[in-house]
C-alpha cells in the first residue's frame, strides 16, 4: 500500500514541472497508457486502487493507493485508477523531415491533441517557443496519450534548409511541399508572431456559415493530415 508520503511525493511530481526536472521522473495516469505504453518505458512503479485494475500491467512493483486518496494522487475526479512512476529522458532532437513548431501554445490540453496528432501523421519533432505549456505537464500528457514521450522536444531550432509552413487565416491555400518541412501554429489568442512569419507561406483552412476560426488543435489536425 502506498503511504502518505509516497502519495504526497507523486501528487508533487504530477503537479511540479521543477520536480518532474529535478528527479528525471514523470507520473503517468491511465489503463491504455500503463498497458500500451509501459512496456516501452523504465518504470519505477505501477500504482492503483485495486488488485483488478493490476492485472495485465506490466512487470514493474506494483502498489495500491487507498481510494479515498485518489484524487490527490492523480488529480482526476475519481476515486478509482491506475498510474505508474517512469524514468524519462526525452528523446533527442535531430534534424527530422518534418517538425511541428508550436510558438505560445498555452493550453495544455490543446498542446497535447497537437502532439498525438504529430505523431499519427509520422512529425519526428517538435519545437516548444516561448510561452508553450510543458508538453511533459500532467494535462499535455493525458491529451497526447503518453505520446509527447516519444517525440524530441526543443526550445529552439535552425529552420535553415525547411520550408516554413504558417497556419494563418489570411493565408492562401496549400501547395505540395518538397523536402524538410516546419509547421508554425501559433498562440490562441494572438496568433504567430511575425519574426517567426518572415520567409514562411501563410497557409489558410477555408471556412463557411460565418466561421471565423477554429481551435488550435483542430486546425493542427486539418493542416498536418493535409501536410
Amino acid at each position: 500500500m502506498l503511504t502518505s508520503r509516497e502519495i504526497a511525493r507523486l501528487a508533487q511530481l504530477r503537479r511540479s514541472k521543477k520536480e518532474r526536472a529535478k528527479s528525471g521522473h514523470l507520473a503517468i495516469f491511465g489503463i491504455d497508457e500503463v498497458r500500451e505504453l509501459g512496456p516501452r518505458l523504465d518504470i519505477v512503479q505501477i500504482f492503483a486502487t485495486d488488485k483488478a485494475l493490476l492485472e495485465g500491467a506490466p512487470k514493474a512493483p506494483h502498489h495500491l493507493c487507498p481510494k479515498d486518496r485518489w484524487r490527490q494522487l492523480s488529480g482526476l475526479e475519481t476515486e478509482r485508477g491506475i498510474g505508474m512512476e517512469v524514468r524519462f529522458t526525452p528523446p533527442a532532437m535531430g534534424r527530422p523531415e518534418r517538425l511541428v513548431v508550436c510558438d505560445g501554445i498555452s493550453d495544455p490540453g490543446n498542446l497535447g491533441t497537437i502532439i498525438r496528432t504529430a505523431r499519427a501523421f509520422g512529425y519526428e519533432g517538435l519545437i516548444c517557443l516561448e510561452e508553450t505549456a510543458d508538453p511533459f505537464g500532467d494535462k499535455a500528457l493525458r491529451a497526447s496519450k503518453g505520446q509527447a514521450l516519444f517525440m524530441p522536444v526543443a526550445k529552439s531550432f535552425d529552420f535553415t534548409g525547411y520550408t516554413k509552413i504558417a497556419a494563418d487565416s489570411r493565408g492562401g491555400p496549400l501547395e505540395k511541399c518538397i523536402g524538410p518541412l516546419a509547421c508554425i501554429l501559433g498562440n490562441e489568442g494572438r496568433g504567430i508572431r511575425p519574426e517567426l512569419l518572415e520567409g514562411a507561406k501563410k497557409v489558410g483552412i477555408t471556412m463557411q456559415n460565418g466561421v471565423e476560426s477554429l481551435n488550435v488543435a483542430v486546425a493542427a489536425a486539418i493542416l498536418l493530415h493535409a501536410l
